[in-house]
């Protein structure tokens, strides 16, 4: 019998992001080379739970290194099963998957297996770790 999956929403410097309208994507960098994704955009402070001035964008960057899976889907046509807007998954069914059939032994005990729903998309990413960094903030207009 196999475990059902279960979202952890990520405690990050600004607390739980949660809701549509938390996470807004500008750009995604992709570099092959060194199997990473960057994502660079804004937070919505009014919805993240330890923000002080819940009236700012706060500008980021989050990168996820070491990708085995990276997926996209707009967010009309995802299933949405995430407690908040940056999750970890575990008993993740894809990592769990992977296992199965890897031959060649690419899947470490450190990977893991998150789920980001940005404004427009939600994004699925199996990697060994990520930072996310708070750049700038500014008043909201």
């Amino acid at each position: 019998m196999s475990m059902k999956e279960l979202f952890e929403p990520i405690e990050t410097d600004v607390g739980i992001i949660s809701g549509r309208d938390a996470i807004f994507l500008n750009e995604i960098k992709f570099d092959y080379s060194k199997q990473s994704v960057g994502f660079y955009g804004k937070l919505n402070s009014h919805l993240c739970s330890k923000s002080v001035d819940k009236n700012e964008w706060i500008k980021y960057s989050l990168t996820f290194v070491g990708i085995l899976s990276f997926q996209m889907v707009e967010l009309d046509f995802a299933d949405f099963r995430g407690k908040s807007s940056f999750d970890l998954v575990l008993n993740s069914k894809l990592l769990k998957n992977f296992e199965k059939y890897d031959s060649a032994n690419k899947v470490k005990s450190e990977h893991k297996h998150y789920f980001l729903q940005t404004y427009d998309d939600i994004f699925e990413i199996i990697c060994l770790s990520f930072e996310l960094k708070l750049l700038e903030s500014r008043e909201m207009n």
